[in-house]
């Protein structure tokens, strides 16, 4: 049937392939220090899992806090495909499947990401022994 591939900075992650990429990531010690010499208790991190992720950390931001809007949602989608790892610029690396109830099993599922899909969903699974 058809179905639509997590998405999201996290979601993404979770595309059933057991291929992980690592992307950029940031050396806080680093950073710390170049921003404010160690005198702050703040920093602002700068890889962003660039290499990691499709587009960069900009492309995900969203005009409030419950906001679905970004350039890779697929909120409301009825069919989408993983991301393409080919496409991704981060070290790739083979990980061992999860298991039956692992990272792929997004794609035996009924559910999108509608409210009346998880209705749906329930009534699906009420009729199965």
């Amino acid at each position: 049937g058809k179905v639509v591939a997590p998405h999201g900075l996290v979601g993404q992650s979770f595309d059933g392939d057991d291929i992980a990429v690592d992307g950029k990531k940031d050396r806080y010690r680093e950073l710390w220090w170049r921003q404010n010499a160690f005198t702050a208790n703040e920093i602002t991190t700068e890889a962003q899992a660039e290499g990691a992720i499709e587009g960069s950390g900009d492309d995900y931001k969203v005009a409030d806090f419950f906001g679905t809007d970004f350039k890779y949602r697929r909120f409301d989608a009825l069919e989408a495909a993983p991301r393409s790892i080919a496409a991704l610029s981060g070290t790739k690396r083979v990980v061992a499947n999860a298991g039956a109830n692992g990272a792929a099993s997004w794609k035996r599922s009924k559910a999108g990401t509608s409210g009346d899909d998880a209705q749906a969903f329930e009534a699906v699974r009420k009729q199965q022994p």
